[in-house]
C-alpha cells in the first residue's frame, strides 16, 4: 500500500484543489472521481476512515471503504465520513455482511 498522503494527493490538481475554475481542472469538469481505499482488509478501520477522510480534503467525490466487516462497521463508515457520498458493495462469500435496506444510513 502506498502512503496515506502520497496517494491523496494525486486526488486534486497540482495545486491540490479540485476547483473547476482553476488552469489545471479542465478535465475534471466532467469527471466523478471515486477514492476507494483496502485498508480495513489489510490494518484497521481507523485507518481506512482516516485515508477516506484524507480522499475527501483532496477532493475525491465518492469514497469507497472496502471489505467493512460488520453491520457495525457500515454504520461507522457511513457516520464518520457524513455528508460525502459512499459506494458499497456485497458479494456474496465476500467478508461484507448483507445488509437491509431498511437500515438507511
Amino acid at each position: 500500500m502506498r502512503p496515506s498522503g502520497k496517494q491523496a494527493t494525486r486526488a486534486g490538481c497540482r495545486d491540490g484543489t479540485r476547483d473547476p475554475r482553476c488552469g489545471g481542472c479542465a478535465e475534471f469538469l466532467e469527471f466523478l472521481l471515486i477514492a476507494r481505499t483496502d485498508a480495513r482488509a489489510v490494518e484497521s478501520l481507523d485507518c481506512a476512515l482516516e485515508r477516506a477522510s484524507l480522499y475527501r480534503e483532496a477532493g475525491a467525490d465518492v469514497l469507497f471503504v472496502e471489505a467493512p466487516e460488520t453491520e457495525q462497521e457500515i454504520e461507522a463508515i457511513a457516520e464518520s465520513l457524513r455528508g460525502t457520498p459512499l459506494l458499497f458493495n456485497w458479494a456474496e462469500g465476500g467478508k461484507t455482511p448483507p445488509v437491509s435496506l431498511e437500515l438507511r444510513i
